[in-house]
């Protein structure tokens, strides 16, 4: 007799990765900073423009908080595994608020902390 099915829990790294930058999207889109700051991980490198995590915070608060409106789209997105285990997504970003508009490449390095992807490192060209 067969044993029974038993269920496997089965993740897709690459829909992970695009599942928790969708997040971050509509995060970012609803001006949601406890979600949007919460897809950061406590090690994210904010360059070298900010001295500390909390710096580029104090300066994403006063920016975003300005914004009547922010719609951030995503166009694109490719995720790509690295052999630390880490992830990068790569994509078209169409950023909108009132008094500010562009359309850049972007990659985002996500890692799996323990309690899910957690963006570690952010480039915009």
């Amino acid at each position: 007799m067969a044993s029974a099915p038993h269920d496997i829990e089965t993740t897709d790294p690459a829909r992970q990765a695009l599942d928790t930058v969708e997040s971050w999207r509509k995060a970012w889109s609803g001006k949601d900073m406890d979600a949007y700051f919460s897809a950061y991980a406590a090690d994210f490198d904010p360059g070298d423009k900010y001295p500390s995590l909390a710096a580029w915070q104090d300066y994403k608060r006063k920016v975003l908080g300005k914004k009547a409106r922010i719609e951030v789209k995503i166009e694109n997105a490719k995720p790509y595994a690295l052999p630390d285990g880490s992830i990068k997504v790569f994509f078209l970003q169409h950023y909108r608020s009132g008094a500010y508009n562009s359309d850049d490449m972007k990659m985002l390095r996500l890692r799996n902390n323990g309690d899910g992807l957690m963006i570690v490192q952010e480039v915009t060209n």
